[in-house]
């Protein structure tokens, strides 16, 4: 991802309530993995049926029922770094009624210095029905984060000691800084959905989405976004003529507000507010619609097509300040239109095997963030980033060759308009977004399944990308706060998107309940910077688990338990994390790149299920 501290560019759902913000957003803060049953991902361009934000494709998060934990369970691990996790999960159906309740708690003293962090989850969901006809859903949810922040690394950094809080001066120097994030996100929201005969279905969804943050890095900000969502959904299976038609259309309307101040960083190892930068007050607001069409044009040929169409209503208003005196008022108010067409056909000869080609679109508007930061990563302005939009083809085939073994294989071709590229000033360590007037992205996606004998698993599967910039007249301040520089960078790689990636995991699972899993992951250097000249070493990971269940006597007090052990890293690699889009304002020596990942590590814990 080109986009520090949040996700961008994928749509996320979690039983069906929509977790992307209206300007774009995401956080994986909200989903613990302890609460998942299942996850469902739609891969490539998908704004026909995801509207903004889907330019990746949706991932769409599925909770356990009431009815799965039938109980209650609690989870407790522990490990190196200092982590500790505790879970608690209450769940029963009665009827028609279905509760679930998680909560988790998640703190680590963190592998590199000044990470320490603590977090924590509470997730409820209840679901009920009337008669035959009309499910109701209600979830909310809601997480907390206090973690302190490091500084990315340079080269010489990261090569003398991986594990150090980073920093180049005082612009960047966490500790100095106090560099912290203290953030709540809370999604309350509902679902009711309606039979209306056999064939037609009715779905209403709505929610209350807001984000409340306070950040301190070389400025601190304080901001609030306020965000309600609503979904209306009509699907009808019928019949044109002879051939079986699927036909969905829905509508959506959205409004996000945004209330910013952002302050001096006093520099005081406190974290101490000093003048105010900036107000800024914001309104975006999204209405729209879908419609899809899929047609058995002959047996086991299917045809689809869909359209999406978005307006995008963008007020931006800021008041920038100069030490502590009035400096401007700019204010920007912008129209904006999306369209996004999809057409695809299938062919399923068989239950085992499925063969496509398909064209899509997605797009994106630009976020607060975008608008009111400065090409040196500031509180300053930037009204003119444009929306982002993108155009995939992609050919594929999932098959079964035998009963034990499957494969996919996807090649993939997108092209991107005004895509957004995130960057980092390394003087200053804010991250300020410019438009890439056009990029591609091809390559090819292959994985397999392979099941030969009871309890045994192998799987695989390996990404290639090949992506470039086409046209693109990168921005940036030299020394953070100079005037702006332009240079070409047509035919240079997009940074931050690896060449290659491969990852094997072969698992055995016993009667008994003993099971165990071994997984090595590589990684291929790439780029991090639009000029091709710094980035991340290649590397390989090798991970292992062991665990066992234990069984229970029923309606004991002790159901089962559930034992895990694993180690990370087993070859205590030294590689890279998390990296950033650099800007190429500083010298490749002092550029801040990226974040160590984690040396060798060992986890365990417990499950237990009571009642």
């Amino acid at each position: 991802m080109k986009t520090t501290g949040v996700v961008r560019d994928l749509k996320f759902y979690e039983d069906g309530i929509g977790q992307t913000q209206s300007d774009g957003f995401s956080r994986l803060d909200m989903h613990d993995p302890w609460f998942m049953q299942s996850v469902e991902v739609t891969r490539g361009a998908s704004s026909s049926l995801y509207d903004n934000a889907a330019l990746g494709g949706m991932i769409h998060f599925k909770t356990r029922r009431g009815g799965d934990i039938n109980g209650v369970e609690t989870f407790l691990s522990g490990g190196s770094f200092g982590y500790q996790k505790y879970g608690l999960a209450i769940g029963r159906e009665y009827g028609d009624v279905d509760v679930a309740l998680f909560a988790s708690q998640v703190s680590e003293d963190g592998y590199i210095r000044h990470s320490d962090y603590n977090t924590q989850t509470v997730n409820l969901n209840f679901r009920f029905k009337l008669g035959d006809k009309d499910n109701f859903y209600v979830k909310a949810v809601t997480n907390a984060l206090n973690a302190n922040v490091p500084t990315r690394l340079t080269l010489g950094q990261f090569n003398a000691d991986s594990r150090q809080a980073g920093g180049t001066g005082p612009g960047n120097d966490p500790l100095r800084l106090a560099q912290r994030r203290l953030d709540r996100r809370t999604v309350i929201g509902g679902l009711y959905e309606r039979h209306i005969d056999a064939n037609t279905v009715f779905l209403l969804e709505a929610d209350y989405d807001v984000r409340d943050i306070n950040q301190t890095f070389t400025q601190i900000n304080d901001a609030f976004y306020p965000n309600f969502k609503g979904y209306a959904d009509l699907r009808h299976d019928g019949r044109l003529g002879d051939m079986p038609l699927k036909s969905y259309v829905g509508f959506f309307a959205n409004n996000m507000e945004q209330e910013s101040q952002t302050f001096e960083n006093l520099g005081n190892s406190r974290g101490s507010r000093g003048a105010l930068v900036q107000n800024s007050r914001g309104t975006i607001r999204n209405i729209g619609g879908r419609l899809r069409e899929e047609l058995e044009v002959i047996p086991k040929w299917i045809l689809a097509a869909g359209v999406g169409f978005q307006q995008s209503q963008i007020s931006v208003q800021t008041i920038n300040y100069t030490a502590g005196a009035l400096a401007s008022t700019p204010g920007a108010d912008r129209t904006l239109y999306n369209w996004a067409p999809e057409v695809s056909l299938s062919w399923k000869p068989t239950e085992n095997h499925r063969h496509w080609v398909r064209a899509s679109t997605g797009y994106s508007v630009p976020g607060f963030a975008n608008l009111t930061t400065g090409l040196d990563g500031l509180a300053g302005t930037n009204f003119s980033i444009k929306p982002q939009k993108n155009y995939n083809f992609e050919i594929g085939t999932d098959s079964k060759l035998h009963s034990t073994f499957g494969v996919q294989l996807v090649g993939f071709w997108v092209l991107v308009k005004d895509e957004i590229i995130t960057q980092v000033n390394s003087t200053t360590a804010g991250s300020f977004a410019i438009n890439a007037d056009s990029s591609q992205y091809r390559g090819i996606e292959a994985s397999y399944d392979w099941r030969p004998a009871p309890g045994w698993r192998f799987s695989g599967a390996y990404t290639h990308i090949d992506a470039q910039y086409i046209n693109f007249a990168d921005q940036f301040r030299i020394n953070g706060s100079g005037p702006i520089t332009q240079i070409l960078r047509d035919g240079k790689q997009v940074p931050n998107v690896a060449r290659d990636v491969l990852n094997f995991k072969e698992e055995y699972d016993h009667p008994s309940g003993w099971g165990g899993w071994l997984e090595t992951t590589y990684w291929n250097s790439y780029f991090l910077n639009n000029n091709n000249t710094v980035g991340a070493p290649a590397y390989w990971l090798l991970n292992a688990n062991l665990h066992k269940t234990v069984e229970f006597r029923p309606n004991a007090w002790f159901r089962f338990a559930k034992f895990y052990l694993q180690l990370d890293n087993i070859a205590d690699k030294r590689y890279v994390g998390s990296g950033g889009v650099i800007a190429d304002s500083t010298p490749d020596a002092n550029k801040t790149l990226f974040f160590a990942g984690y040396g060798r590590a060992i986890y365990g814990g417990v499950t237990l299920g009571l009642f």
